[in-house]
């Protein structure tokens, strides 16, 4: 009998690229029975977590670099990721030492693109200006907060991702599941165990509410799934498909 990520993944596979952070990756990709072809999907690791519990075992330096992606890699049983993204800023190692590293990651053939996580846009405008000025590769995406209730990113980023034909990946676009339901409608492990959604959110609780009761009346007026309305805008490029891979014959879509 296939084991249920054996069941999801082909069918993830045919949709979109699933986004995994590295720490849980190795638990899904390679292995012999969740194989397919390489050419037909997309596999996007971060970088920055804690790995190891020593001096190097995280961060974002060119020794973490390039230690980190070949254990991706091992991992992952693949010759190259198609995206490499590093997970937020790193505040104790310059982002010249960084952007290098990523740029030899990537001219290694070990990558083929690199990319963001949630930082201040001015964080992101430097990274992208030191990568001109040195001639080293650009990020081609920004993986950032951004819903219904959080959107404090269209300020500043959002434009600036616009302007330098940066793609986006929203992350958390339901809201830790806040616009997938009428206003806590019911409760779930996730919701009463989320420490960290609660600390985003629970500061906003009386405006989110108005958001999320609104977002109920337009889907019965119209007839559309909340899940279907959630997003305040789309991507600069082009809209960015991510899948939450719940169960077989369950996988969804949660950005259009």
């Amino acid at each position: 009998m296939r084991s249920a990520p054996t069941q999801i993944l082909p069918r993830a596979y045919s949709l979109s690229g699933p986004d995994w952070l590295e720490v849980y990756a190795r638990q899904f990709f390679g292995r012999g029975d969740l194989r397919t072809r390489r050419e037909v999907v997309v596999i996007a690791t971060k970088v920055n977590g804690v790995m190891r519990d020593e001096p190097n075992g995280h961060g974002l330096s060119r020794k973490a670099i390039l230690f980190e992606i070949d254990q991706s890699l091992r991992r992952l049983q693949t010759d190259y990721v198609d995206v490499y993204q590093i997970h937020r800023w790193d505040y104790e190692t310059p982002i010249e030492e960084t952007l290098e590293a990523l740029h030899d990651v990537v001219k290694s053939g070990k990558a083929r693109y690199m990319g963001a996580s949630s930082m201040y846009a001015w964080q992101f405008a430097k990274a992208l200006y030191l990568a001109d000025l040195h001639g080293w590769t650009r990020f081609v995406s920004m993986q950032n907060h951004w819903n219904l209730l959080y959107r404090e990113e269209e300020r500043e980023m959002i434009g600036l991702c616009q302007s330098e034909g940066i793609g986006i990946i929203p992350w958390s676009p339901l809201a830790r599941g806040r616009l997938a339901r009428p206003w806590q409608s019911e409760s779930t492990k996730r919701y009463e165990t989320d420490q960290f959604g609660k600390k985003m959110y629970s500061q906003t609780e009386d405006a989110d509410r108005k958001v999320v009761d609104r977002l109920a009346r337009l889907r019965e007026g119209v007839a559309f799934r909340l899940r279907r309305l959630r997003s305040p805008g789309c991507s600069a490029r082009r809209p960015s498909p991510r899948l939450l891979l719940a169960q077989p014959g369950r996988i969804i879509l949660k950005m259009l």
